[in-house]
C-alpha cells in the first residue's frame, strides 16, 4: 500500500496538470491555455511559497499561518528567495516574532525554538 503525503499529491497534481497543458496545447488550433497558475497552487498546496519552503525548514505551515495573521511577518511576500526570509527571520528573533501573537502556545514555541535553532546553523 502507498502512502500519500499532502507533497506527493501536491506533486503529482501539478505535474498532471502540466501534462495536461502540454497535450491540449499540442492538439489544439491555436487556442493555447495557459494553466501555469493552477500548476504554481497545486506546487505549493493552495499556500504562499515561502510557508512551504520554510516547512521544509522546520518550520509548521500553522505556525506560519498563526504570525501572519498577527501581523508579526509577511509570509505572502514574493519578491525574497528563501535564504533572504532565513536571514531576515534569524535577524528578527523569536522573542520579537512572537510578541504580539497571542496565539502562539507553549508547544508553539518550542517548535519555533527549534526551528531558530536549526537555522541558526545556515
Amino acid at each position: 500500500m502507498r502512502f500519500f503525503s499532502w507533497k506527493v499529491v501536491s506533486y503529482e497534481m501539478s505535474s498532471l496538470i502540466a501534462d495536461i497543458e502540454i497535450l491540449y496545447n499540442r492538439m489544439s488550433d491555436g487556442n493555447e491555455i495557459d494553466l501555469s497558475p493552477a500548476v504554481t497552487n497545486f506546487s505549493n498546496s493552495f499556500l504562499p511559497p515561502l510557508v512551504c519552503h520554510l516547512e521544509e525548514y522546520g518550520l509548521p505551515r500553522m505556525i506560519s499561518r498563526k504570525l501572519q495573521r498577527s501581523g508579526s511577518f509577511d509570509f505572502e511576500r514574493q519578491d525574497v528567495d528563501i535564504h533572504d526570509i532565513l536571514q531576515e527571520l534569524s535577524n528578527v528573533g523569536v522573542d520579537r516574532l512572537t510578541a504580539h501573537c497571542n496565539e502562539i502556545d507553549d508547544f508553539d514555541r518550542y517548535i519555533l525554538d527549534y526551528f531558530y535553532e536549526g537555522i541558526g546553523q545556515l
